[in-house]
C-alpha cells in the first residue's frame, strides 16, 4: 500500500498536465576548503571564498538548455569579486552554458577559457546512477535520490518523475525525470600554491511548466573541440599559470625591484 501511495503522489500530476516543457531556476552554490603553502598566505584574502550563480533550464520533450541568469548575476550583490571568481575558475564555471538534445543524442557545451570561447561538441554521455528509496521534496515535487560518480567525483542527485524528462542542471543527466537537486565534494589542487576540497550544491528554487521553447538556445560560437581536447587545452593552461606563479615568486626573491615588478605585464 505504501508503494502504490507513493506511485500516485509521483505521476498524478502527469495525468492531471500532460506538459512535458518548462523552466527550472537554480541556486548554485560552490564552497571552498583551501589551503595555501606558508609562503602564499598573502594571497589569501585574494582568493573567494564561494561563488553564487542563479541559473536556468528551459526545456521541452527533446531540448534542453542551461546557462546563467545574466540579469541576476548583474544585480547580486552577494558575489564581490564579480567576474573575478569565473576567470579563477578556468573554465567550466557558471559561464558554461549546455545545450542537450536527445532526438539526435548531442551534446553542445559553449564555454569560456581565459578569454577565449570553445564549443565541445559530443554524444550525451551516458551515466549509471544508483537509486535508493530515500525521498525528499524540493520546489513542491516529490524527488527520489540517486547516485553516481561523474569524473572521478562522487555525486548524489535528487530527481523527481513528475516530471519525466532525462534533464537537469549542467552535465547531470541521464535519470527518469528531472533532477532538481545535486551535491558533490571534490578535492583539487593547484600546483604548490593550493589545495582544498570544493563542494557544489545546485538546488531549484522554482519551477514553472510552459512553453519556453523560445528561450531554447543551440550554441553556435567558439573553437569546437572534443571532450578530450578541451581538457587537453586548461591542462596546458594550467601549467601556463603555475610556471606564471613560479617566475613571480623568482622574481620577488630578487630584491626590491623583484618585488615591484616581478607580476608585471609579460
Amino acid at each position: 500500500m505504501k508503494v502504490l501511495n507513493l506511485l500516485v503522489i509521483l505521476f498524478f500530476p502527469l495525468f492531471l498536465f500532460g506538459q512535458n516543457q518548462g523552466k527550472i531556476v537554480y541556486q548554485d552554490l560552490t564552497e571552498l576548503d583551501i589551503e595555501l603553502p606558508p609562503e602564499r598566505q598573502q594571497y589569501a584574502s585574494m582568493i573567494p571564498k564561494e561563488f553564487k550563480s542563479v541559473m536556468e533550464l528551459y526545456f521541452n520533450d527533446t531540448e534542453s538548455y542551461y546557462k546563467e541568469d545574466e540579469t541576476a548575476a548583474e544585480e547580486s550583490e552577494d558575489n564581490p569579486f564579480g567576474g573575478k571568481t569565473r576567470r579563477w575558475r578556468m573554465g567550466g564555471g557558471s559561464s558554461a552554458k549546455y545545450y542537450f538534445n536527445t532526438a539526435e543524442n548531442k551534446t553542445l557545451i559553449a564555454d569560456n577559457m581565459m578569454d577565449k570561447e570553445f564549443l565541445i561538441t559530443s554524444e550525451i554521455e551516458k551515466h549509471e546512477w544508483k537509486v535508493s528509496p530515500d525521498q525528499a521534496e524540493i520546489a513542491g515535487y516529490v524527488c527520489m535520490k540517486a547516485e553516481t560518480v561523474i569524473d572521478s567525483t562522487n555525486v548524489i542527485a535528487w530527481f523527481t518523475p513528475q516530471i519525466p524528462i532525462s534533464i537537469g542542471p549542467g552535465k547531470y543527466t541521464g535519470l527518469p525525470g528531472a533532477i532538481l537537486k545535486v551535491e558533490t565534494e571534490t578535492a583539487f589542487k593547484r600546483g604548490n600554491f593550493a589545495k582544498g576540497k570544493s563542494f557544489k550544491t545546485i538546488l531549484a528554487t522554482s519551477v514553472e511548466m510552459n512553453d519556453f521553447d523560445d528561450q531554447i538556445e543551440v550554441p553556435k560560437k567558439g573553437k569546437k573541440v572534443s571532450p578530450d581536447e578541451f581538457d587537453a587545452i586548461r591542462k596546458e593552461k594550467m601549467e601556463e599559470m603555475r610556471k606564471m606563479w613560479q617566475g613571480n615568486k623568482g622574481g620577488q626573491a630578487g630584491g626590491k625591484r623583484g618585488s615591484r615588478w616581478g607580476s608585471g605585464n609579460r
